[in-house]
């Protein structure tokens, strides 16, 4: 197993700054994601650690190992490639065997290799076939099991799974996952799918315009992101602007675009003017029956689309005003909040529709940012 140790890397194109002073330090046998948006730089640090993008400035340890003159080759690293980059013109036998071969195992060892490495990738009965008459999901595990044939203390995954469909998808990463679980390599995995990222990792690094938002594992990158661009991008969210009126306890009363509001949290606001948010799923369908002057967190809404989706309905309300509030402290904003929300009490309501909606105090989180 192979740690690798990050310290204060910057990697730079001309003018253009693709890493600005990222540190990050991967434990031996740890399975993480870099997750952000196209051009965020999760790819480019990818390269920098197989050795194929050389840093500008900062330091990189593999295994305790300086890596400034550490040619790919010598990385103990392999790479899982968005494309497979398969040899067409080899079978699958002499795909899986391409990096034994060049490290000159001994036939006998090559054998051995070679059937371990298509029984763990359910490839033994398509040895003799070529890359072009296998289906994508098999193409995938050539790809795969080509890398792991090298038995590399580190994988490197470059969005191994954008060209699989979905259900296939979900199968193929459960398989990476359960590999990596049995084998013990690290595994640093490059998406920009958030339920990818949620679903496989131990810890999920999430990135934005060359640097590093936030680190943590996916339960705290879901439920505790630290700004609105962790909130909003891991997962929908509804994000308001808020400020605080009063304190009692852990008991915060603030000021939103919706009216006033409840937070129940632990974790203090760093300033009075703030941001709230909170999942879809965090709120409850009240009917359409009950008033909401008076009580805390329900308000009265319209619904403007809703959206089918299986297991729950997705709709998006056009929030009204709470006639409680009074409307020389409100909050103002640029535009009025949509807020969505994901419920099964939603099955039966129809668009255009008013209904009453709550949302826990306990469900509501403040953002570590102010505005």
């Amino acid at each position: 197993m192979t740690s690798v140790l990050i310290d204060s890397v910057n990697v730079r194109f001309g003018d253009f700054e693709a890493l600005r002073n990222i540190s990050l330090n991967i434990d031996s046998g740890t399975f993480v994601t870099l997750l952000g948006p196209s051009g965020c730089g999760k790819t480019t640090l990818l390269k920098t650690i197989a050795g194929f993008t050389p840093l500008s400035s900062g330091k990189m340890l593999i295994g305790g190992k300086e890596t400034h003159n550490l040619p790919p080759e010598k990385r103990d690293t392999a790479m899982c490639f968005q494309s497979y980059a398969l040899f067409p013109h080899l079978s699958v036998a002499n795909n899986l065997l391409f990096g034994p071969k060049q490290k000159k195992l001994s036939k006998q060892d090559q054998a051995t290799r070679l059937q371990d490495i298509a029984s763990q990738v359910s490839l033994t009965s398509q040895l003799d076939k070529f890359p072009p008459e296998l289906s994508g999901g098999q193409q995938q595990r050539v790809a795969l099991g080509r890398a792991l044939a090298i038995q590399p203390g580190i994988m490197l995954f470059d969005e191994p799974l954008s060209n699989l469909d979905a259900k296939l998808r979900d199968s193929v990463r459960f398989e990476i996952r359960q590999l990596q679980k049995q084998q013990g390599f690290t595994a640093i995995y490059v998406t920009h799918d958030q339920a990818e990222a949620l679903a496989m990792s131990d810890i999920v690094v999430v990135m934005n315009k060359g640097a590093i938002e936030q680190i943590g594992s996916p339960n705290d990158i879901y439920h505790r992101p630290i700004n609105r661009f962790v909130a909003d991008f891991v997962g929908a969210a509804n994000i308001l602007p808020a400020q605080v009126l009063e304190q009692h306890g852990n008991l915060y009363r603030v000021q939103t675009a919706l009216g006033q509001l409840q937070v129940q949290s632990d974790q203090a606001p760093i300033a009075k003017q703030t941001y709230i948010f909170w999942r879809p799923e965090d709120m409850c369908f009240d009917g359409a029956n009950t008033s909401p002057n008076g009580q805390d967190n329900i308000f009265e809404s319209r619904i403007i689309a809703k959206t089918f989706l299986g297991n729950i309905t997705e709709c998006l309300l056009d929030p009204l005003p709470h006639s409680h509030d009074d409307a020389n402290t409100a909050l103002t904003c640029d535009k009025k909040p949509s807020i969505r929300i994901q419920n099964l009490g939603f099955q039966r309501a129809e668009e255009g529709e008013q209904v009453i909606i709550r949302v826990p105090s306990s469900n509501i989180r403040f953002l570590a940012e102010a505005f």
